[in-house]
This record gives structure tokens, sequence and C-alpha cells, in this order.
């Protein structure tokens, strides 16, 4: 039984290290979406979904743990919350449970929040694309008037910017 434990602090110790560094892949986002850097921007978007896979994977695992520690007490995996297998476990084991528990909770709602900021940036940006798009089509739109007999070129330029956009 002392095996499971091990096992499942293992997997959350290595849960909480992947949130970690997707909180930290968070804090350089928020500042690469200031400065507006789309390469790095994507590097980083890469890494987090990298780390998004591999926790997928962890969780897999937790889950399984989680699903042996359930059968040994006669209780429904799919019921069992971390408050709850903290209450099945040996005193050092519930402590160490505990301490993982809090610490997840807390980079959590960090990366909640820098996700809630990053998301207000992405925004904000978007709107500040579409403003300019709009005040491009604007100036393209304009009435060309040419010599009776020639076109403008009104067209050609509307389908330049479709095509960029």
């Amino acid at each position: 039984m002392q095996k499971l434990w091990e096992s499942l602090i293992l997997k959350l110790t290595e849960i909480l290290t992947l949130y970690q560094s997707l909180l930290e892949l968070s804090k350089r986002k928020k500042t690469i979406l200031v400065s507006a850097d789309t390469q790095e921007l994507d590097s980083i978007i890469r890494q987090e979904q990298s780390i998004i896979l591999n926790l997928g994977e962890f969780e897999k695992e937790r889950q399984n743990i989680i699903k042996q520690i359930g059968a040994l007490h006669n209780v429904k995996a799919d019921d069992l919350t971390l408050s709850q297998v903290i209450k099945l476990a040996d005193e050092d084991s519930a402590k160490r449970l505990s301490h993982l528990g809090d610490s997840l909770k807390t980079i959590g709602a960090e990366i909640t929040e820098l996700n809630h900021i990053n998301t207000q940036l992405i925004k904000q940006a978007l709107h500040f694309v579409n403003y300019s798009i709009n005040i491009l089509a604007r100036n393209v739109a304009d009435p060309n008037y040419a010599p009776q007999g020639q076109s403008s070129n009104t067209n050609q330029a509307r389908a330049f910017i479709d095509h960029k956009v």
C-alpha cells in the first residue's frame, strides 16, 4: 500500500512541476504579448502544447493510481477527491499529499489569473488589428475618380487587402 502512496505523491509532484513550467510560460507570454513578438509567442505556444500533452498523460497515470487506491479501500475511484484520498492515507503521506494539493491550488489560481490577463491582451491586440484593417479598408474604399474611359484601381486594392487578411 505504501508503494501506491509514493506513486501518487511522485505523480502529483511531476504534475506540479509541469504546472510550474506552465506558469512560467504564462508569465513570459504576458511580456511577449505586450511586446508583440510573434515568433517568440509561437515558440511559447508550442511549449505550452507540449506541457499540456504531458499533463494529459500524467493525469491518466494519476487516475490509474487513484483507481488502485479506491479498489483497496472499496471506494469508487470516480467519487474520490484529493481530500478524501488524504483521509485514507497514512499520516506522513497525508501531510505530503495535502501540501501538494495546496501547491496545485495556488499555481492553478495563478495560471487562471495570468490566462485571464493574457486573454485580455490578445483581445486588445485583435481589436487594434481590426481597427487598423477598417482604417485601411476605408482608405482603399474611398472613391477613385479616373479620367473618362479609364478604370480606377479600387477593386485591385480591395483584393490586395482581402488577400492579406
